[in-house]
């Protein structure tokens, strides 16, 4: 077996990645959205009420529209709580590591 890295599976190369950095980088409720969640554990997740608190935003249908947006490819619900998918927490730390 091959140990070098196969450039195939590069982020940068990733085409869900590239559209996701997009959405995050379209609104700020977005980017905080993800910050909150990378923020708790996979097995803890945050309730919508509790996220929505966390993250500031009083109107709860312009919160729910940002964060369908996130849903799917970057943000996962299970058991009323929501969690970063593997896609989400690799698209935060890359956003992080831009901001430092």
């Amino acid at each position: 077996m091959n140990a070098k890295h196969d450039s195939t599976n590069s982020n940068a190369d990733n085409p869900t990645l590239q559209a996701a950095i997009g959405s995050l980088l379209a609104d700020e409720t977005r980017i905080a959205i993800l910050t909150e969640l990378y923020a708790v554990s996979d097995t803890e997740g945050l309730s919508f009420s509790t996220l929505r608190r966390q993250v500031g935003v009083s109107d709860s249908g312009r919160f729910n529209y940002h964060l369908d947006q996130l849903s799917g490819e970057l943000v996962r619900k299970r058991d009323e709580k929501y969690t970063l998918t593997s896609v989400g927490k690799q698209l935060v730390m890359a956003f992080e590591d831009t901001r430092q």
